[in-house]
């Protein structure tokens, strides 16, 4: 059975003090807020990292579904932003890193439902003010 590495940010609900954030961790105070035409999108927290297009991880709660998505990547690239919802890595057969979704959107338009009051979210909470 292969072991699947753990999230960046959540090896263990225990294993930090949740307190306080860690120094790398965007704190606005408190989650912010966006919503959307149907849904409100809160962002708990922010954790900087930079490796290609990937700018960092993000902690989101959709709070009409009692819902918490962690680690969700947040990508930048020739001018556009997107989130990414949450992959595992695996090695394939030949030994390429590969991975898979393990959470999907239906269709494009629950997509866009999700991606614009979160990204709206995110940009108040990394740089402050009101929505």
């Amino acid at each position: 059975m292969q072991t699947l590495p753990q999230s960046p940010s959540h090896a263990s609900p225990n294993s930090q003090d949740r307190s306080r954030p860690p120094a790398h961790v965007a704190d606005a105070g408190k989650p912010r807020t966006a919503t959307g035409p149907d849904l409100e999108v809160e962002i708990i927290s922010f954790k900087k990292f930079t490796r290609g297009a990937l700018c960092g991880w993000v902690d989101v709660l959709l709070p009409q579904l009692g819902l918490k998505i962690l680690s969700v990547g947040l990508f930048e690239k020739d001018g556009k932003r997107w989130l990414k919802l949450p992959q595992c890595e695996f090695e394939s057969s030949s030994g390429e890193r590969k991975f898979s979704s393990l959470i999907e959107f239906t269709d494009r338009e629950a997509h866009d439902k999700f991606q614009r009051p979160a990204l709206a979210a995110l940009d108040v909470f990394r740089h402050g003010g009101d929505l």
